[in-house]
């Protein structure tokens, strides 16, 4: 939140992009990570979504040849793409 508030409140309007680049320098603001914590939060609630659903022992592939994000069902030859573009 302290950044946010810099980036914001700290100076002119003028200079405010001069104040998030410098933010963008700190290796905690790099959120190049988040897409991945999305994807296994995206993919395990599918999963669990297909257990309570009655379909127990689904698998999600990463990066597969049929999407990003692909669930596959026991006995079910085609997946279900969750999400298309590569994680």
């Amino acid at each position: 939140m302290r950044e946010v508030g810099y980036v914001e409140l700290g100076g002119s309007k003028t200079s405010r992009a001069d104040r998030v680049e410098q933010m963008r320098t700190y290796h905690y603001n790099d959120v190049s990570a988040d897409r991945q914590v999305v994807a296994a939060v995206q993919a395990m609630e599918a999963i669990l979504a297909e257990h309570v659903a009655g379909h127990p022992d689904c698998v999600v592939k990463v990066n597969d040849v049929a999407g990003g994000l692909a669930l596959y069902k026991p006995g079910v030859s085609e997946p279900q793409v969750l999400y298309s573009s590569e994680v």
